[in-house]
This record gives structure tokens, sequence and C-alpha cells, in this order.
């Protein structure tokens, strides 16, 4: 009798662990470093963690901070110390590590936002991923914005020749190139800081996608916008998560993640950039903002002046033993779809 009640006991034990192993709940620390308003929050950040919850059915819980808890530039580091667990990061701050995704930062290579950032998605996954530069991260989605194009209070920009001695803001890596080749003066400072540096006159515009603007506030800043077919490239965002606490995830509940990450987490993102860069667009046109189609002279000078930026970036892919020429065909063939 004792033996059969105590066998009763322990299989009871064994159900009891079993129900509260597979009710076991992780959290996942996204940190934001970004205003609530900004596309990469709301269309990315919010909706991902939403879907994680939803696919996952509460056992991945994602945590997102009301205050940063590292800078911009500081998103890894935090990774990899175990304070935040996800980050999204721009892959400027990661020079001579992180190259390849910079394909997308190249000149005339963002028709829209969403369709670069599910380009980008796919020729990572087909052609950058075996190169190993995200050792210890696994990558969750790459964003774009809509690209970056010309924003200033001081004088309309419709040849080479105007840029220069303009002091423009401009995130770092390929954009702070662009900006060297054309004779302006870059100044290179996180994103949150672009209200500070435009009010204070520390510079007198900014090379950025034309939803920053309106995200951080300084729309009344800008007198002259001119946009470039394609853009003078857009800024590669990456998403990723520490690759110990993703293994330490379920199998099913990483392919559930994945479902609702990779190129659907990328396009998603890139189609909330481009919707909030409109009404960027639209705001600043509201404001007196002259909107400047870049003439087909202008496009020349700027194809000429650019072309080290594309041969810099294809040496470099050469150096991780990945075929640049190759890789932007193939990037661009994945932009119509």
């Amino acid at each position: 009798m004792k033996r059969t009640q105590l066998s009763i006991l322990a299989a009871g034990a064994i159900i009891a662990g079993s129900v509260g192993s597979a009710n076991a709940q992780t959290t996942l620390v996204f940190d934001r470093w970004l205003p609530p308003t900004h596309p990469l929050v709301v269309g990315v950040m919010e909706p991902f963690k939403e879907d994680v919850e939803r696919v996952t059915e509460g056992r991945v819980v994602i945590e997102i901070p009301d205050s940063p808890l590292a800078p911009s530039d500081g998103q890894w580091d935090a990774v990899v110390d175990g304070i935040s667990d996800i980050a999204i990061q721009s892959l400027g701050w990661h020079r001579g590590r992180i190259n390849l995704p910079t394909i997308i930062n190249l000149p005339f290579m963002v028709p829209s936002a969403e369709a670069a950032s599910g380009a980008l998605w796919n020729t990572y996954a087909e052609m950058f991923q075996d190169a190993g530069e995200f050792e210890g991260m696994h990558v969750l989605g790459f964003v774009s914005h809509a690209g970056n194009q010309i924003a200033n209070g001081t004088r309309p920009i419709q040849s080479v020749a105007d840029f220069e001695g303009l002091r423009l803001r401009a995130s770092a890596g390929e954009p702070t190139q662009i900006l060297e080749l054309l004779g302006a003066e870059p100044v290179t400072v996180p994103g949150p800081q672009i209200f500070e540096t435009v009010s204070a006159g520390i510079v007198d515009g900014i090379l950025d996608g034309m939803h920053a603007p309106k995200a951080f506030g300084v729309i009344r800043y800008v007198d002259y916008v001119t946009e470039i077919p394609g853009s003078m490239g857009g800024l590669a965002f990456a998403v990723f998560i520490n690759e110990a606490k993703w293994n330490e995830l379920s199998e099913e509940d990483r392919e559930a993640i994945m479902e609702v990450a990779g190129e659907n987490l990328s396009r998603r993102g890139g189609r909330e950039f481009d919707e909030f860069t409109a009404s960027s667009l639209a705001e600043m046109e509201s404001e007196g903002a002259e909107i400047l189609p870049a003439s087909s002279e202008f496009m020349s000078e700027l194809e000429a002046s650019l072309q080290p930026v594309i041969d810099n970036w294809i040496e470099g892919a050469a150096e991780r033993d990945v075929d640049g020429e190759a890789a932007i065909e193939f990037y661009r063939s994945r932009l119509s779809e």
C-alpha cells in the first residue's frame, strides 16, 4: 500500500514538474534607445514583441524598457554583457567588423525602405550569412530607412559644387564617405542628437532618411530637400539576439519566432519607414520647404563622384570571400519582389 502511494506521489511530482516546465516563461529584454514614435519602435520593436508573444503562446515574452539601457552605439556590447537580450542597431557603428550588410548603404540602392529591407534580408541569407560577421549573435532581421536625401536650411543642392563647405550630419560609414567625396563636411552624431546638433546651428542640415526631420523634431530648420532617385544610400539596421540566449529557447519557439522575423520583420519595418517618410515630407512641404528633384546632369555628377564608395565595398566583400559584384546584382534582383 505504501509503495503504491509513493508511486502515485512520484508520478504526480513528475507530471507537475512537466507542466511547470511546459509553462515556463522566458523574458527577453529589447532595449529602446529611440523616441517612442520612431518608425523602428512603432514598425519593428512593438509589433515584433506582439508577434513573438502570440506565436509562442506566451512562453516567450519581450520586455521593452521605458528608458534606454545603453546608447545607440553601445547596443551590441549591451547584448554581449547581458544588459539586454535583443537590440536594433545601425551597422555604421561596426565598421571593420560588419561590412557586408552595408551593401544597402551604397548610393542609388534604395527605391523604397520596404523593398530594400526585404532585398537585404534575402541577400544576407543567400550570400552573407556564412561570412560569420555576426559571431555570437543570431540575426532576426534587417531594416533600412527610405534612403538618404539632403535636407538643409542654407541653399538648394542642385550640383556637386553646391556641397562645398556644407556641414551635414551623417551616420558613420558610407554616408560620411559620401559627403567627403562631394566636398561637404560630415558631422557624425547619433540619431537622438540630431535635434541638438541642428537647432544649435552646429550643422547646416542632414544627410539622412527623410523620416528624420519629423522623428527628431527639426522640420522648422529645413528649407530645401533634394531628392535623389534610389537615394544616396540607405542605412542598415540589424535586429539581433544574443546567440546563447537564442539557443536556450526551445526549437519549437525558435522556429515560430523566425516565421515572424526574417523577411517579414524586415519588410514590415521598411514599410513603416516608407509611411513615416511620406508624412514627414508632406509636413516639410506644408511648412514651406522646397522639394527639389535631382536633374539628370546632377545624377551623372553623383554617379561619377560616388563610384569609389561602391568600389571600396566590393573590395571589402572580397576580403570576406564574397563576390561583391554578384552580391550587388543579386540584391538588385530582389528589389522588385
